[in-house]
């Protein structure tokens, strides 16, 4: 399914919540400007990361942008920069993981 997303919040809002129930750990202990490595999550997980993100967004990104984009904060900002330019953003509703959030 492909998110209508609103903001590179709303990324790293899906983003810690995915790590944090695929490390099973509180999302608290997930900080967005932390180093990916930091969370101790290894290359199958983020090769996991990396393809849930693709599905929900319905983007094709390379595994190894974890490389370049270290953080959550800088991933989500450089994935909703492509989404801006692909005219995938949703300019007045509300994104499919914010509604999500919402109804839980």
């Amino acid at each position: 399914m492909t998110a209508a997303v609103t903001s590179a919040h709303a990324i790293q809002i899906w983003s810690a919540e995915y790590i944090s129930n695929l490390l099973k750990v509180s999302i608290s202990r997930i900080d967005p400007h932390s180093e990916f490595d930091s969370f101790g999550l290894e290359s199958s997980a983020a090769v996991a990361y990396i393809t849930a993100m693709e599905e929900w967004l319905g983007l094709r990104l390379a595994p190894e942008i974890l490389f370049d984009y270290t953080t959550i904060a800088s991933l989500s900002e450089y994935v909703f920069t492509l989404m801006e330019k692909s005219g995938r953003v949703d300019q007045c509703g509300a994104s499919d993981a914010e509604s999500h959030r919402d109804r839980d």
